[in-house]
């Protein structure tokens, strides 16, 4: 027997994008996780966060009882993560292994993905992701996932529905049963009608894949309205015939197509050609504003201008990127002549405030350990010298506002469906003081023009928006715009005038309101076919940035000053016979049932094999178990090799652990019957056993302007020879 130790070091740097994906040991290892266990839906949470738990169990049944049939009856319990340490509002849910986790920090621009309560809209459309993934396993997608487990019928059912289905039925499901899903928000129409405004006029595959150089909507997008039309033109039921025989693969080429042609006798390229003609049909301009365009298309690259702020020497403060260029401040000056001010480091969000040379912002800054747990700095950038500071620490801040004489900060600390203003001193980020919002999401605080009362936006758990003032000070908190069903945003203060984006039969425009003793408005101001927002005024003209296919451009309006009534906003757009209005308000009387809360060990399910891969590469046959426990902390793989050569089996494991700061990985593999040539008339045989045990240290160091991961490991190795045969007496 022979015995062989080494000792290996590594280390490796590499950058990354910014993500929000699953996280292998991303929480920390003091977290205390509890559940709520049911037959349909097990919810796993940190410790706290019961109430939201509840509403989500609560949620997933009563969709499950009244909602499925539309895609399919069956129904695979699910597991559903909450992460309420992350600042990236997002959620998942996958095969391999099959589990959701939900990001529960609710975005603060709500023109994307509406007001409704954050972790009530996760649960209607993630669930919907469950309802797929449960009705998928058919046919050769349930073949596929006995060959290969969970990524078998990943792989499947990927090859057999388009991503756009997917998103497109949940974004769906959304508008359906909340009061604001994307289906009634006119942004989310705006990327196809910007296309149609230009005269793009893309094919089907260059919707479907995307493109580096042109702007091309995304698969959320060009989904809802497939999915929409399909249901307008053939019912209900239709998107539930054709994936039962997609997913079939019926046929086996092309399977969504032909299952398309087969359950509607109409061949799917004709049917993109019908959808788009529909929704181009009520995109048909009508009498609109012709803007004074201060930013110029870019050919073959999309570039976005962002939140216009007007400096006293006349020029206007922004953030611009492209597909070509990472963000930064511009000052553009009269002539529309850019200057660059300086590169924005990482941030969750575009958002900057403005006031007298000074921009504030919040940087991304992630756990050095953890990646399931985010931050936030507020740093201040001198728009002259080209000097940035950092004034507080590591926190949960959003949408800095600087006041107008630099000494105070006001921000948003979110948190699953709650927040609290915040204003600190800009010194030493110090907090004076803060406003706790009960049931209800802040965004887009702002000082008064004298920087005695600060004004933001209110959301309650309905997505009802409002805009409220209190004085800096302290003292009575009161509404200057009621809440509505409406979206409302980007606040900006000039003199008496309170600038916002509001949307308005079927558009986002800007508005204002004068708020002196009389409180006079509200006021549309200006308003563009495809969106209007972050809004400022220049004399008599409204500058804001308008969404087109080519970016956001800046554009400057005559101010309409047109008094408007304030009523509810948000109605079912281009397909509104589709809906029932009682669905909206579905998740209004949700059954009053208290599930039991237990604990949840980390332990459980922690091998939990989810997926298997049979492999052969030459002279190697290969099987290979892989798990990976719902919490993310464990992962290990269990294989079988046969080497056809040596006719020799060899039986491993390899292992590693994530729930602790340093990661252990082990693994052991153990060979019998290998074998050599000691000469052309003697064979060696014997067995090997190798093993390994050792500390991983993943650490993330992005900051700045750089994404930057650095990994740490260490192992000890051992092998051993075990001779059989004649190498026992010959070694």
């Amino acid at each position: 027997m022979r015995h062989r130790f080494t000792i290996t070091i590594l280390f490796f740097l590499f950058t990354a994008c910014f993500a929000r994906a699953q996280q292998f040991g991303g929480n920390p290892s003091g977290t205390k996780w509890q559940q709520i266990n049911t037959d349909t839906v097990r919810v796993i949470f940190p410790k706290g966060f019961d109430q939201k738990a509840q509403r989500i169990a609560a949620i997933v049944h009563q969709l499950q009882k009244k909602y499925g049939h539309t895609i399919g009856d069956s129904i695979r319990k699910v597991n559903i993560v909450l992460q309420n340490q992350t600042l990236v509002s997002n959620a998942y849910v996958a095969l391999g292994p099959y589990r959701s986790e939900f990001y529960t920090t609710p975005p603060q621009h709500a023109f994307e993905l509406g007001g409704v309560s954050w972790t009530d809209n996760l649960a209607v459309h993630e669930f919907r992701h469950v309802q797929q993934y449960s009705n998928f396993r058919k046919g050769l997608s349930k073949f596929a996932s006995f060959i290969l487990g969970e990524e078998g019928q990943a792989i499947a059912n990927a090859a057999a529905v388009p991503d756009w289905f997917f998103e497109g039925d949940a974004v769906f499901n959304e508008t359906k049963l909340t009061r604001q899903g994307r289906g009634t928000l006119p942004l989310f129409f705006s990327s196809y009608q910007s296309l149609y405004n230009s005269g793009r006029h893309y094919s089907y595959m260059k919707m479907r894949n995307g493109s580096f150089r042109h702007y091309v909507p995304n698969h959320y997008n060009l989904g809802y309205l497939l999915v929409a039309y399909g249901r307008k033109q053939y019912g209900d039921d239709i998107w539930r015939k054709v994936t039962d025989d997609a997913v079939r693969f019926q046929p086996l080429f092309y399977p969504f197509q032909g299952a398309w042609k087969k359950n509607t006798g109409l061949s799917f390229s004709r049917y993109v050609q019908n959808a788009m003609a529909f929704y181009e049909q009520q995109w048909k301009p009508g009498k609109g504003y012709e803007p004074e365009w201060l930013s110029q298309p870019v050919k073959n690259n999309v570039v976005h201008y962002k939140y216009p702020y007007p400096a006293a020497d006349g020029s206007l403060i922004v953030l611009k990127n492209s597909y070509s260029s990472i963000p930064a401040f511009y000052k553009i000056l009269p002539g529309n002549k850019e200057v660059k001010i300086a590169v924005r480091d990482i941030a969750v969000d575009d958002y900057f405030s403005y006031n007298n040379g000074k921009i504030a912002y919040a940087a991304f800054r992630p756990d050095v350990r953890w990646g399931n747990r985010d931050y936030t700095v507020i740093k201040l950038l001198d728009t002259e010298s080209g000097e940035e500071k950092q004034v507080t620490g590591p926190g949960r801040f959003f949408s800095p506002d600087i006041s107008h004489d630099g000494r105070r900060i006001a921000a948003v600390i979110p948190a699953a469906d709650t927040s609290q203003l915040v204003i600190l001193q800009t010194a030493d980020g110090k907090m004076i003081r803060a406003e706790k919002g009960k049931d209800m999401v802040y965004s887009y605080p702002k000082f008064s023009a004298d920087d005695a009362a600060l004004y933001w936006v209110a959301r309650n758990a309905k997505g009802e928006m409002a805009i409220y003032k209190a004085g800096v000070e302290g003292g009575k908190t009161e509404p200057v715009l009621p809440f509505s069903n409406r979206i409302i945003g980007f606040l900006q203060v000039q003199h008496d005038t309170l600038l916002f984006s509001t949307t308005y039969k079927g558009k986002d425009e800007l508005w204002g309101l004068v708020d002196d003793k009389r409180q006079k408005g509200p006021y549309r101001l200006a308003s563009y076919a495809t969106g209007l927002y972050q809004g400022a005024l220049r004399g008599n003209k409204v500058i804001g940035a308008a969404f087109t296919a080519d970016g956001y451009r800046l554009a400057s309006f005559s101010a309409l000053w047109e008094p408007v009534a304030l009523k509810d906003a948000l109605t079912d757009l281009y397909v509104p016979e589709v809906y029932r209005q009682q669905d909206h308000l579905a998740l209004d009387s949700l059954p009053g049932r208290q599930y039991a809360v237990g604990k949840y060990p980390k332990s459980f399910h922690l091998l939990n094999i989810h997926s298997w891969r049979p492999f052969y590469d030459y002279p190697e046959y290969s099987f290979t178990l892989y798990g990976e426990n719902v919490l993310n902390t464990f992962r290990s793989e269990i294989a079988y090799r046969y080497n056809q050569n040596e006719s020799s089996h060899q039986l491993g494991y390899n292992g590693i652990y994530g729930g602790s700061y340093l990661q252990p990985l082990f693994g052991i593999h153990n060979t019998w019957q290998r074998s050599a040539l000691w000469n052309k008339d003697t064979t060696l045989n014997w067995n090997e056993l190798v093993a390994y045990a050792g500390l991983r240290l993943p650490l993330n160091l992005s900051g700045g302007r750089q994404y930057r991961n650095l990994g740490l490991q260490a192992t000890v190795n051992t092998e051993q020879v075990r001779w059989t045969g004649v190498g026992q007496k010959l070694l």
